[in-house]
Order: structure tokens, then C-alpha cells, then sequence
């Protein structure tokens, strides 16, 4: 990683951001994040035959106090799955689970 790039947007970002990083490792703490376009809207064409503007996200203008955007994006998130062993009550890790417990 370089921390210092995120210096440029303030003295202190890359090491806040180190530290964040830190933290999560520490507590063994699991985060995704990805962005990317709606499916409907990974395929240009189609809106071009149809002569509608493509709705993916892009700057529209640019200005002295900023950008200004159109279109749209999803946002995707990730999940942990651990298969689980259910009784009538209780529920709790597969033995298999259990196995890759370190």
C-alpha cells in the first residue's frame, strides 16, 4: 500500500488510514466494497439502438467548485458464509467449519 497518496488530500490521511487498516486486522474484522455498473447498463449498445442516453455513471461537467454526475452505479457488499448445523433450537458451526476454525 502506499498511505502517503492520501496524504495529498490532507496531512494525516495516510496514517489514518493505516490505522484503520490496523484495527480491522486486528479484530479480525472482514469489509468489501466494489462499485460497478447496474447490469442492465453494462451493454451500451442497447441504449444506443433504442437512441437513450447509456445510464452509466460519468462527470457531465466540470466547475470550479466541483463535478457534476449522471447515471447511476450499484454498490456491492460480500458476505462470510459458514455452513451451519441447525437443531430444533440452536444453531451452530458444521463440524466442517469447526475444521478450519485456526
Amino acid at each position: 500500500m502506499k498511505p502517503d497518496v492520501f496524504d495529498k488530500i490532507g496531512p494525516g490521511y495516510g496514517d489514518n488510514l493505516m490505522a484503520h487498516y490496523d484495527y480491522m486486522r486486528r479484530h479480525d474484522i472482514y469489509a468489501a466494497y466494489a462499485v460497478l455498473p447496474p447490469a442492465g447498463a453494462r451493454n451500451p449498445e442497447f441504449y444506443q439502438k433504442k437512441e437513450m442516453p447509456v445510464p452509466t455513471l460519468k462527470v457531465v461537467e466540470e466547475r470550479d467548485d466541483g463535478v457534476v454526475i449522471s447515471g447511476m452505479k450499484m454498490l456491492a457488499t460480500g458476505r462470510c458464509n459458514m455452513p451451519m448445523s441447525c437443531g430444533s433450537e440452536t444453531c451452530s458451526p458444521s463440524p466442517m467449519a469447526a475444521k478450519l476454525k485456526p
